[in-house]
């Protein structure tokens, strides 16, 4: 079997293992907000929360694959987190863009 072939097979393999229920990145994308990017821990308010101050709670949600705003040809996958502050809940997507630099997405 020729090397591009065994690639292609991998390529198929990991696409039939992605979940049913996730959305393609492309609409993700197009559903999720970049309302942030910055180094672990410095301040940024999400809807007035900032996600340093708070424990974050993985939903069930499916991670999504989210574009870097100022890179679009980098892709990332993001974990869906939501925090409870103060009677109320925030549902944003975050991940790590580069060693200790983070994005934060939120729907919209």
């Amino acid at each position: 079997m020729s090397l591009a072939l065994r690639k292609f097979k991998l390529l198929v393999e990991k696409i039939a293992t992605f979940r049913v229920s996730n959305f393609c990145w492309a609409f993700q994308m197009n559903t999720w907000k970049c309302v942030g990017i910055g180094p672990e821990g410095e301040r940024l308010l999400l809807n007035g929360l900032n996600p340093w101050e708070h424990e974050w709670r993985q939903t069930s949600d499916a991670p999504v694959v989210l574009s870097h705003p100022s890179y679009s040809g980098q892709l990332h996958r993001m974990n869906v987190y939501e925090i409870q502050a103060g009677g109320r809940s925030l549902a944003f997507a975050a991940g790590e863009l580069s060693p200790s630099v983070w994005g934060f997405y939120v729907p919209g």
